[in-house]
């Protein structure tokens, strides 16, 4: 299953409009996937900007995301989105570091 594990990382942003959370991977660099998500098209509030809180280098992102996503999934805003909303910095972090 070699095939399937997938280095990178995982972040968490947030951003000026509201309390969501946006938890994702990326094998990209950080400030790549930062730049994109700010600049993003289909993006319905134009004033939206995302900062990074904190993210964490994984041997397998698409694994530890799909976990973090799981143990949070009550806060989900929308299933198939990688938002949340009433959760604090320090839960979230709890989750980071249950990751490798």
């Amino acid at each position: 299953m070699f095939g399937n594990i997938c280095k990178g990382l995982v972040y968490c942003f947030s951003n000026n409009k509201n309390s969501y959370l946006k938890i994702g991977m990326t094998t990209r660099k950080l400030k790549v996937r930062l730049n994109e998500a700010n600049n993003n098209t289909w993006s319905i509030d134009d004033g939206l900007v995302f900062k990074c809180e904190f993210a964490k280098h994984t041997h397998n992102c698409k694994d530890s995301e799909k976990q973090i996503h799981n143990n949070l999934r009550e806060h989900r805003v929308h299933p198939k989105k990688e938002f949340f909303n009433n959760l604090t910095l320090d839960r979230v972090k709890e989750e980071f570091a249950k990751i490798e």
